[in-house]
Protein backbone atom coordinates (compact mmCIF):
# COMPACT_ATOMS: atom_id res chain seq x y z
CA UNK A 1 0.00 0.00 0.00
CA UNK A 2 1.56 3.75 -1.05
CA UNK A 3 0.80 6.98 0.93
CA UNK A 4 -1.37 7.72 -2.21
CA UNK A 5 -3.80 4.56 -1.41
CA UNK A 6 -4.29 6.70 1.90
CA UNK A 7 -5.79 9.66 0.48
CA UNK A 8 -9.24 10.21 -0.26
CA UNK A 9 -9.48 9.83 -3.76
CA UNK A 10 -11.68 12.85 -4.80
CA UNK A 11 -8.58 14.99 -2.82
CA UNK A 12 -6.54 16.81 -5.70
CA UNK A 13 -4.28 19.24 -3.77
CA UNK A 14 -2.77 18.09 -0.59
CA UNK A 15 -2.87 20.22 2.29
CA UNK A 16 0.21 19.09 4.54
CA UNK A 17 1.46 20.18 8.02
CA UNK A 18 5.69 20.53 8.41
CA UNK A 19 6.71 19.87 11.95
CA UNK A 20 10.15 21.22 12.07
CA UNK A 21 12.03 23.64 14.15
CA UNK A 22 14.15 25.17 11.50
CA UNK A 23 12.81 24.74 8.11
CA UNK A 24 10.10 27.79 7.78
CA UNK A 25 11.39 29.74 4.70
CA UNK A 26 10.92 26.12 3.44
CA UNK A 27 7.87 25.74 4.40
CA UNK A 28 6.65 29.36 3.36
CA UNK A 29 7.82 28.17 -0.28
CA UNK A 30 6.17 25.14 -0.64
CA UNK A 31 3.13 26.73 0.68
CA UNK A 32 2.78 24.36 3.70
CA UNK A 33 1.92 25.15 7.23
CA UNK A 34 4.47 24.96 9.40
CA UNK A 35 4.47 24.17 12.95
CA UNK A 36 7.80 25.07 15.11
CA UNK A 37 7.07 22.63 17.58
CA UNK A 38 5.12 19.30 18.65
CA UNK A 39 3.00 21.74 20.73
CA UNK A 40 2.10 23.60 17.91
CA UNK A 41 1.70 20.82 15.76
CA UNK A 42 -0.79 19.16 17.69
CA UNK A 43 -2.83 22.83 17.89
CA UNK A 44 -2.43 23.05 13.79
CA UNK A 45 -3.77 19.39 13.43
CA UNK A 46 -6.59 19.47 15.78
CA UNK A 47 -7.80 22.80 14.31
CA UNK A 48 -7.05 21.97 10.73
CA UNK A 49 -7.72 19.59 7.66
CA UNK A 50 -4.74 17.82 6.67
CA UNK A 51 -3.40 15.20 4.32
CA UNK A 52 -0.13 14.45 5.90
CA UNK A 53 1.78 15.49 8.77
CA UNK A 54 5.51 15.44 8.02
CA UNK A 55 7.48 15.40 10.93
CA UNK A 56 11.68 16.45 11.22
CA UNK A 57 13.51 14.08 13.25
CA UNK A 58 16.82 14.98 14.19
CA UNK A 59 19.63 13.39 16.05
CA UNK A 60 19.97 9.58 16.91
CA UNK A 61 19.59 9.17 20.19
CA UNK A 62 15.87 8.18 21.33
CA UNK A 63 15.99 11.04 24.12
CA UNK A 64 16.82 13.84 21.07
CA UNK A 65 13.48 12.38 19.46
CA UNK A 66 11.52 11.87 22.74
CA UNK A 67 9.39 14.78 22.19
CA UNK A 68 8.53 14.26 18.33
CA UNK A 69 7.73 10.41 19.51
CA UNK A 70 5.32 12.14 22.53
CA UNK A 71 3.97 13.97 19.73
CA UNK A 72 3.45 10.84 16.78
CA UNK A 73 1.56 8.91 19.96
CA UNK A 74 -0.86 11.87 20.50
CA UNK A 75 -1.86 12.68 17.48
CA UNK A 76 -2.55 9.09 16.22
CA UNK A 77 -4.52 8.86 19.75
CA UNK A 78 -6.46 11.65 18.91
CA UNK A 79 -9.83 11.32 17.27
CA UNK A 80 -9.89 14.26 15.08
CA UNK A 81 -6.19 13.34 13.96
CA UNK A 82 -5.24 9.51 13.74
CA UNK A 83 -6.00 8.91 10.51
CA UNK A 84 -3.82 11.33 8.69
CA UNK A 85 -0.55 9.79 7.35
CA UNK A 86 2.41 10.97 9.70
CA UNK A 87 5.56 10.62 8.15
CA UNK A 88 8.85 10.79 9.88
CA UNK A 89 12.06 12.59 8.10
CA UNK A 90 14.58 10.93 10.40
CA UNK A 91 18.45 12.74 9.68
CA UNK A 92 20.56 10.01 11.77
CA UNK A 93 19.57 6.03 11.46
CA UNK A 94 18.68 4.88 14.58
CA UNK A 95 16.74 1.00 14.65
CA UNK A 96 16.00 2.58 18.33
CA UNK A 97 14.32 5.04 17.04
CA UNK A 98 12.56 3.78 13.99
CA UNK A 99 11.10 0.94 16.61
CA UNK A 100 9.75 3.93 18.72
CA UNK A 101 8.34 5.20 15.36
CA UNK A 102 6.51 1.93 14.81
CA UNK A 103 4.82 1.89 18.15
CA UNK A 104 4.09 5.07 18.02
CA UNK A 105 1.91 4.57 14.54
CA UNK A 106 4.03 6.34 12.04
CA UNK A 107 3.06 5.48 8.79
CA UNK A 108 6.20 6.25 6.56
CA UNK A 109 9.75 7.06 7.80
CA UNK A 110 12.67 8.04 5.71
CA UNK A 111 16.27 8.92 6.02
CA UNK A 112 17.28 11.92 4.62
CA UNK A 113 21.11 13.72 5.75
CA UNK A 114 20.63 17.81 6.15
CA UNK A 115 22.36 18.43 2.61
CA UNK A 116 19.41 16.89 0.93
CA UNK A 117 17.12 18.77 3.16
CA UNK A 118 18.63 22.32 2.56
CA UNK A 119 18.56 21.33 -1.40
CA UNK A 120 15.22 20.07 -2.08
CA UNK A 121 14.60 18.83 -5.18
CA UNK A 122 11.35 18.02 -5.67
CA UNK A 123 8.15 19.62 -3.57
CA UNK A 124 7.58 17.65 -0.05
CA UNK A 125 4.10 16.95 -2.17
CA UNK A 126 5.91 15.25 -4.75
CA UNK A 127 8.27 13.39 -2.39
CA UNK A 128 5.29 12.09 -0.08
CA UNK A 129 3.12 10.75 -3.32
CA UNK A 130 6.57 8.48 -3.89
CA UNK A 131 6.35 7.08 -0.69
CA UNK A 132 6.30 2.86 -0.76
CA UNK A 133 6.00 0.17 0.95
CA UNK A 134 9.63 -0.34 1.33
CA UNK A 135 9.14 3.32 3.73
CA UNK A 136 6.91 1.89 6.03
CA UNK A 137 8.33 1.37 9.69
CA UNK A 138 8.30 -2.53 9.54
CA UNK A 139 10.12 -2.77 6.69
CA UNK A 140 12.85 -0.40 7.60
CA UNK A 141 13.14 -2.41 10.65
CA UNK A 142 13.42 -5.98 8.88
CA UNK A 143 16.71 -4.23 6.94
CA UNK A 144 18.24 -2.67 10.06
CA UNK A 145 20.40 -5.53 11.99
CA UNK A 146 18.35 -6.69 14.81
CA UNK A 147 21.88 -6.50 17.13
CA UNK A 148 22.99 -2.66 17.00
CA UNK A 149 23.33 -1.59 20.39
CA UNK A 150 23.85 1.92 21.17
CA UNK A 151 25.28 3.62 24.30
CA UNK A 152 25.17 7.01 24.84
CA UNK A 153 28.41 8.95 24.79
CA UNK A 154 26.80 12.64 25.88
CA UNK A 155 24.08 14.44 25.24
CA UNK A 156 24.08 13.83 21.25
CA UNK A 157 26.58 11.40 20.38
CA UNK A 158 26.64 7.45 21.01
CA UNK A 159 28.67 4.52 20.49
CA UNK A 160 27.10 1.66 17.85
CA UNK A 161 28.48 -1.67 18.98
CA UNK A 162 27.55 -5.28 17.93
CA UNK A 163 25.65 -7.14 20.43
CA UNK A 164 26.36 -10.05 18.39
CA UNK A 165 29.63 -9.75 19.26
CA UNK A 166 29.13 -9.02 22.83
CA UNK A 167 29.19 -5.64 22.31
CA UNK A 168 33.22 -5.82 21.77
CA UNK A 169 33.51 -5.16 18.08
CA UNK A 170 32.86 -1.21 17.65
CA UNK A 171 30.50 -0.86 14.01
CA UNK A 172 32.35 2.54 11.68
CA UNK A 173 30.35 4.07 9.13
CA UNK A 174 31.37 1.90 6.40
CA UNK A 175 30.40 -1.52 8.15
CA UNK A 176 26.84 0.39 9.12
CA UNK A 177 26.49 1.58 5.66
CA UNK A 178 27.42 -1.40 3.79
CA UNK A 179 25.92 -3.78 6.15
CA UNK A 180 24.65 -4.09 9.19
CA UNK A 181 21.99 -1.20 8.26
CA UNK A 182 21.00 -3.26 4.72
CA UNK A 183 18.58 -6.13 3.94
CA UNK A 184 22.20 -8.30 3.92
CA UNK A 185 23.04 -8.33 7.90
CA UNK A 186 21.79 -11.63 7.91
CA UNK A 187 25.28 -12.44 5.92
CA UNK A 188 27.27 -11.76 8.88
CA UNK A 189 28.93 -14.08 10.75
CA UNK A 190 28.14 -12.85 14.01
CA UNK A 191 24.39 -12.48 12.75
CA UNK A 192 24.39 -16.06 12.23
CA UNK A 193 26.40 -17.23 15.06
CA UNK A 194 26.10 -14.99 17.64
CA UNK A 195 28.20 -14.71 21.08
CA UNK A 196 25.77 -12.40 22.89
CA UNK A 197 26.88 -10.60 26.35
CA UNK A 198 26.53 -12.35 29.48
Amino acid sequence: MSYNSLRPIEAKTQSILLCANDDIHHAQKAGLSWASSPIMCLSAATENAYDAIILYIRGSLPAMAATMIELCVALKSNHYTSSIPLIAICFSISRLIVEQLAEAGVDFVVFKNDQERKGHSKTLEAFINELKDENRPERILSRLCPYLHYTPINDDKELITCKAYANWLVLGPRRLQDLCQTARHPNCPYYQSPRLPQ
